[in-house]
């Protein structure tokens, strides 16, 4: 009885045969993103960034003669436009404070 009781709890240890991933092909490269990838492109175009185009004298972008004259005008370091920023930056801080 004791031999019996010993073979049916050891026979309970065996976990089975060792498991092996099944092995899949590499899919393709293939983005969606590519103009091949479709039949009818339309007026469906790759992105070609120009962000160098953003820097300097941004507004000259418009052709605007008003506006280009304006910002010839303006200076970024004028003490005025500091002092204005500041004094707003104040008020808004009373306000919040008042609330």
């Amino acid at each position: 009885m004791l031999a019996l009781t010993l073979a049916v709890l050891l026979s309970a240890c065996v976990v089975g045969p060792k498991y092996h991933a099944p092995r899949t092909p590499a899919p393709a490269d293939s983005y969606k993103e590519s103009p091949t990838q479709f039949q009818d492109n339309g007026s469906w175009t790759v992105a070609q960034p120009s962000d160098a185009k953003l820097h300097g004298k941004w507004w000259e972008i418009f052709g605007d003669p008003e506006l280009n004259d304006l910002e010839e005008q303006l200076d970024i370091n004028n003490q005025n436009i500091k002092q204005f920023f500041e004094n707003f930056m104040e008020a808004r801080a009373v306000v919040r404070q008042a609330r």
